[in-house]
């Protein structure tokens, strides 16, 4: 019974469905058609969510290199090397007649390198050469800026400014455009610590109470955001396809609106969402118009963080939870997982890039044993105690953010050896670490 009752409404829906189509084929047909009655309006399509902005061909996956490879090779330093790494003096370091540095990461299995102090702290030498080489090695470039320069209040417009002027004076600008090895700029790495120029946690006021220092910490950022930007006007950039990112630390902390509770990274993703809509959560009024901060950040942001966790821990507590962000992307700016899990943890973000998602990749953490540190972190390569190359860099130099005063030295070019680190890195990416200035060919001093 059931059937025969389904069967006779489907045949009566095929019959009204042959009379429908029928009248709509005689319609208008006779000597005195009949128009057909007007559609009612379609609504309006919501509007398309903006695009993340697009990585270059053989950017994502991410495979970076951090490199802060100081020429120091025994703990204490006697004195701290200049830390800008991009300045011509250091190219017995990276430079193709040296120890070239540049193409051992690209023989690793990278397509980037990341760096700390180039802007802010030397504006006199050249830092084109280090953009060209890194082109020539097929190697994205994400400079960072130096982070602890002078932000009075919490406020950094100015230092920002005349830091990104300074370096577009000395190579980062070719052709009235930014150097095309120049893919990303850090605008500031881990700012949550609040260690400025001139500005201390205590400056939050009032101390201890509850948001102070997220407002600050957001200050700090969207201050630098707005600096960076003027420079860019002032230097005739327009339409520019860098992206801009800040740094984050993978501390759990509270958002500046409290909406995000200790939580791990993304706090500061949010910070900056809100912020951008309302840096009143900063206390802060932007030189630039609103408009241009809003499109800055739509087009050109990215959302980094470092971490020294697994990926499993960073997939649970950030990966699952980024779905506030889209359609942003997002990389680990510094990975410093254990030699133990290393490999494993670089193959399976590796693979979750080339998804194609938001997630584009990581910075492995990092391309030399930092001796400043007491070697605490073991580097892809440590020094040796022989030379290489032409046996010292030229001569390199830092600037007092403060004073301006100028300190220059030259170092002792040493040769590297690989670590366990590095042969899971090579391992993960398909690469190798051999390569030009390794200890077995260099001279002893």
């Amino acid at each position: 019974m059931q059937s025969s009752s389904v069967g006779s409404l489907c045949r009566l829906q095929l019959l009204v469905a042959t009379f429908v189509a029928a009248s709509s084929l005689l319609q208008g047909c006779g000597d005195k058609p009949s128009p057909s009655p007007p559609s009612p309006p379609s609504p309006p399509s919501p509007p398309s969510p903006p695009s993340p902005p697009c990585p270059s061909p053989g950017f994502q996956p991410l495979r970076g290199v951090c490199y802060a490879a100081l020429p120091c090779n025994k703990f204490p330093c006697a004195t701290i090397p200049a830390r800008d790494l991009v300045q011509k003096g250091y190219e017995p370091q990276w430079g193709s007649a040296g120890r070239d540095d540049l193409a051992s990461i690209k023989k690793l299995g990278g397509n980037a390198v990341r760096l700390y102090h180039s802007f802010g702290l030397e504006t006199e030498s050249d830092h084109g050469s280090f953009l060209d080489q890194a082109e020539k090695n097929q190697l994205f470039v994400v400079p960072g800026f130096h982070t602890q320069m002078n932000c009075p209040g919490f406020d950094c417009y100015d230092s920002w400014k005349a830091a990104a002027k300074a370096g577009f004076a000395k190579g980062f600008l070719k052709n009235g455009a930014w150097h095309p090895a120049v893919k990303m700029i850090i605008l500031q790495n881990e700012p949550d610590a609040l260690n400025f120029g001139g500005a201390t946690p205590d400056d939050c006021k009032p101390v201890g109470s509850p948001g102070a220092e997220a407002r600050c910490r957001l200050r700090a950022a969207l201050s630098a955001l707005d600096g960076f930007l003027a420079a860019e006007r002032e230097a005739g950039i327009v339409n520019s396809t860098v992206n801009l990112t800040i740094s984050w630390s993978s501390a759990a902390r509270d958002s500046v609106d409290n909406l995000v509770m200790n939580a791990v990274g993304i706090w500061g993703f949010h910070d900056m969402l809100v912020g951008i809509q309302d840096p009143n959560h900063a206390n802060y009024k932007p030189k630039s118009s609103m408009a241009e901060l809003r499109e800055a950040f739509r087009t050109r942001w990215t959302n980094s963080m470092t971490t020294s966790s697994t990926w499993n821990f960073i997939n649970e507590k950030v990966a699952s939870n980024y779905k506030e962000f889209l359609p942003t992307p997002w990389f680990l700016s510094e990975y410093r997982g254990d030699d133990t899990y290393v490999q494993g943890d670089l193959e399976t973000m590796d693979s979750e890039a080339k998804k194609g998602g938001a997630f584009l990749g990581v910075s492995m953490y990092e391309f030399q044993t930092d001796y400043t540190a007491n070697a605490t972190s073991a580097g892809i390569f440590s020094l040796g105690s022989l030379s290489i190359g032409p046996g010292s860099t030229e001569s390199t130099c830092e600037e007092d953010v403060s004073t301006g005063q100028k300190v220059c030295q030259e170092w002792t070019v040493q040769c590297l050896q690989a670590e366990a680190r590095g042969r899971a890195v090579a391992d993960a990416w398909q690469g190798s670490t051999e390569g030009e200035g390794r200890c077995r060919a260099a001279v002893v001093v």
